[in-house]
């Protein structure tokens, strides 16, 4: 928590229930503000819509005004349409997705998002970083967490398009996804799926954003898991396509020292497939074939 220049103040009263009790960050685009929801009782998150090089906030007043307004409008629309993500795929009764937005408003001239209470969220990068080599058994309890959510998405006819250990969060209470880029498996180009690729965890189909569907975001979960296992980021797929040996040279060393049998092996390669027709095609399978 820290003092930044334009951030609201302590006090501060949003949308008629929201009362803020401290900031928490800032990035480029966004404040993050511990708050009251006077309603519920509980602390929240609010994230306020604030691009640092097109926002000022007006002297003396909560109101923002903006020195560019096409950026403006674009990123308001981004913004809201991934606070929407939640209830406008019908996932508000899964609590894997629940954190990422549970309101939204627009107020003082910008957007705001309401999410769970953050603090106390550890993103599995940061756990695989303080643990470089995952107890297995720990492994295999997150990606069961994670196909959990998974399994809803692609059930509801929808990828997630970008998973990866910065979209998973650890907490006392489970596993959170966030859902920023989930999108209709038959609308993909006009979806939200970003061009960034996270390299280590995008399937060779993700880059130009076609054939994609639930083994996409297979690849992406048996790359964590390789992660988790081997303390090692996958190679991006076009390397792999010369050199696909490595990565099972790798998974069998550690299987050895993890006493993985080698069903698991074999069913983590089949996942880390760069062919998607040769991956499994639900979660359920690959988990069935896992452990």
């Amino acid at each position: 928590m820290g003092e930044y220049k334009d951030q609201l103040q302590e006090g501060t009263i949003l949308n008629n229930k929201y009362k803020v009790i401290s900031c928490l960050s800032r990035s480029e685009k966004k404040f993050y503000y511990l708050a009251n929801d006077l309603e519920q009782g509980k602390t929240v998150t609010v994230a306020e819509l604030f691009l640092t090089m097109q926002f000022k906030r007006v002297l003396g007043s909560n109101r923002i005004y903006v020195t560019n307004n096409d950026i403006y409008i674009k990123e308001l629309e981004c913004f809201v349409e991934k606070a929407q993500i939640v209830k406008k795929y019908g996932l508000e009764t899964v609590q894997v997705y629940s954190w990422y937005s549970i309101d939204y408003f627009y107020e003082n001239g910008t957007a705001y998002r309401v999410m769970e209470d953050i603090r106390d969220n550890v993103p599995l990068d940061s756990f695989c970083k303080n643990t470089p080599k995952v107890n297995v058994i720990t492994a295999l309890n997150y990606i069961s967490a994670i196909s959990d959510g998974l399994r809803v998405i692609h059930n509801k006819g929808l990828v997630h398009g970008d998973l990866d250990p910065w979209r998973v969060y650890i907490r006392d209470d489970g596993i959170r996804i966030i859902p920023k880029t989930i999108c209709p498996i038959n609308d993909l180009k006009s979806g939200i799926i970003p061009a960034y690729i996270r390299p280590g965890y995008c399937s060779v189909e993700r880059y130009g954003r076609k054939n994609m569907g639930p083994w996409t975001d297979i690849y992406s979960m048996a790359a964590i898991l390789y992660k988790m296992i081997t303390g090692k980021t996958l190679r991006d797929p076009v390397s792999r396509l010369l050199e696909n040996y490595e990565e099972r040279m790798l998974i069998e060393q550690w299987g050895i020292v993890l006493e993985l049998p080698e069903q698991t092996i074999n069913a983590i390669m089949k996942a880390l497939s760069v062919d998607w027709e040769k991956r499994y095609k639900t979660v359920d399978d690959f988990l069935n074939d896992l452990v």
